[in-house]
C-alpha cells in the first residue's frame, strides 16, 4: 500500500461518517430556517469549508455553515442580526470576533461555525473576504476532476504536520483556501510539492482578480513549506503527515545549534482570535529587539475551541549571548545629539569620530519590556546552553 493511500485510509470519513454529520447539518439548518422565518428575516443556509468540498478531514470536528443573508438586510448588521436568530432558535452559541462576528454552536460532538454573509453572486457586491467564501466553494467544485479532493486532503494533512497550515495570523501559513487553488493548478500533491518552491507567495483569487489569496502566507512558512517539501520527495514517509507538539527538544533537532532561548506567553485574552494574535505580537516584538538571532519559531495549539487557557512558545535558536554590546551613537560633528546620548548612556567613548556606548546586554530587559504585558498576561523564559541541551 502506498504512502498516500495508507493516510487516506486514516482521514477519510466513511460513509456512515457522511450521513450522521449530514443529518446533525439538516437538524440545525432547519431551526436556522424555521426563526428566522418567525422574525422575518430572509436567509439561506449554506453548507461551506472543508465539509462542502468533500476535503473534511475525519474527527476535526468543526463544519462551516454561511448564513448568507438577502439583499434587503445588507444596511444592518449581519452578525446581529444572526444573533437574534440564534437566540430565537434557543441555541447555546459563543461569538468569535473577526471582521464580522461569528458564532460556534456545540452539537453533539461538532462544532458549527456559524458565519454570517451576504447572499451574493459577484465579488463585487462582497464587503470582506468572508462574503467570497461562498463562491469559493462553488468554484472550486466546478473546477474539480475525480481525484482532487484526495489530493488536497493529503496536502492539508501534509502542511498540519509540518506546521504550516492556517491563515490565522499568529500562524501565517496555507489556508485551505490557498491549498485548493494550488492542487487546482499543480494537479496533484506531488506535483504541488514539485512546484512549490516556483511558488513565489503571489495567488491570484479566481473570485476577486483584485486579491491575493495567500496574502497571509508569510515568508518563514514558505521557505519551510519548500524546505520539508524537498525532504519528502527525497525520502517520503507517512512521518511527514503525523502531528507533533512543538517542544524545545523537536526545536533543537530540527535547528542544530549551541545557545538556545525558550520563552512562555501566558494569554491575557479569553478569545482564542484575540489572545493567539496578542501573543504571536509579543513574539514578534522580543524576536525584532534580540540580538543575533539565527532562527525561530512560535508555537501555539489552542486545548480548547472556545476559551484561550494554555500558553504558547517562542523558541529561538541564538548565534551567541554576548554580556556587552555597543550601542552606536551619532557624528561628533553633531554636538546637540552627542550630548542627548552621553546623558542617556554610560560607558561612551569614540571611535572613527563617532560616539558609542558599552553596556550590559540583558534578555530580561528585553522580554519583560512594558510593551509585552499590554499583549500578554505573563511570561516566563529560560536560556539553555549546550550543555544544558544535553538533559532535555
Amino acid at each position: 500500500m502506498s504512502i498516500e493511500r495508507k493516510v487516506l485510509g486514516e482521514i477519510v470519513p466513511s460513509q456512515r461518517d457522511y450521513r450522521v454529520i449530514d443529518e446533525k447539518v439538516k437538524w440545525i439548518s432547519d431551526r436556522i430556517y424555521e426563526s428566522a422565518k418567525k422574525i422575518g428575516i430572509k436567509l439561506e443556509v449554506i453548507l461551506g469549508g472543508s465539509y462542502a468540498k468533500a476535503t473534511f478531514i475525519k474527527n476535526s470536528g468543526d463544519i462551516d455553515l454561511f448564513v448568507a443573508f438577502h439583499k434587503c438586510h445588507w444596511k444592518d448588521e449581519l452578525s446581529d442580526l444572526l444573533r437574534k436568530v440564534l437566540d430565537e432558535a434557543g441555541l447555546k452559541y459563543y461569538p468569535f470576533h473577526a471582521s464580522r462576528t461569528y458564532y460556534k454552536v456545540v452539537f453533539s460532538d461538532l462544532i458549527f461555525e456559524l458565519v454570517p454573509v451576504r447572499k451574493i453572486s459577484t465579488y463585487k457586491d462582497a464587503v470582506n473576504s468572508t462574503d467570497l467564501s461562498q463562491l469559493h466553494v462553488e468554484w472550486l467544485l466546478r473546477h474539480y476532476k475525480s481525484l482532487t479532493p484526495a489530493h488536497i486532503l493529503l496536502s492539508k494533512k501534509f502542511f498540519k504536520a509540518i506546521r504550516c497550515y492556517g491563515a490565522e495570523n499568529y500562524i501565517n501559513g496555507f489556508s485551505g483556501h490557498v491549498l485548493d487553488l494550488l492542487i487546482v493548478k499543480y494537479g496533484s500533491f506531488v506535483n504541488l510539492l514539485r512546484n512549490l518552491e516556483t511558488f513565489d507567495g503571489f495567488l491570484q483569487d479566481p473570485i476577486n482578480p483584485k486579491r491575493n489569496a495567500a496574502a497571509a502566507l508569510s515568508p518563514e512558512k514558505r521557505i519551510r513549506a519548500i524546505n520539508y517539501s524537498k525532504l519528502f520527495l527525497e525520502k517520503p514517509s507517512i512521518s511527514f503527515f503525523k502531528e507533533k507538539k512543538l517542544t524545545l527538544k523537536g526545536f533543537i533537532k530540527e535547528n542544530p545549534g549551541k545557545y538556545y532561548l525558550k520563552i512562555i506567553f501566558y494569554p491575557l485574552d479569553r478569545s482564542i482570535v484575540v489572545a493567539g494574535a496578542k501573543m504571536y505580537r509579543a513574539y514578534r516584538f522580543i524576536t525584532k529587539k534580540l540580538l543575533f538571532v539565527k532562527s525561530s519559531e512560535f508555537y501555539w495549539k489552542p486545548n480548547n475551541p472556545f476559551i484561550a487557557r494554555n500558553p504558547a512558545y517562542g523558541y529561538f535558536l541564538l548565534e551567541k549571548i554576548p554580556r556587552f554590546i555597543e550601542i552606536k551613537g551619532p557624528p561628533m560633528r553633531l554636538k546637540r545629539d552627542v550630548e542627548r546620548f552621553i546623558k542617556r548612556h554610560k560607558n561612551t567613548f569614540i571611535r572613527d569620530k563617532r560616539i558609542y556606548s558599552k553596556e550590559r546586554y540583558r534578555l530580561g530587559d528585553i522580554i519583560y519590556s512594558p510593551e509585552v504585558f499590554s499583549w500578554v498576561r505573563g511570561i516566563e523564559f529560560q536560556v539553555y546552553s549546550p550543555k544544558k541541551t544535553k538533559n532535555l
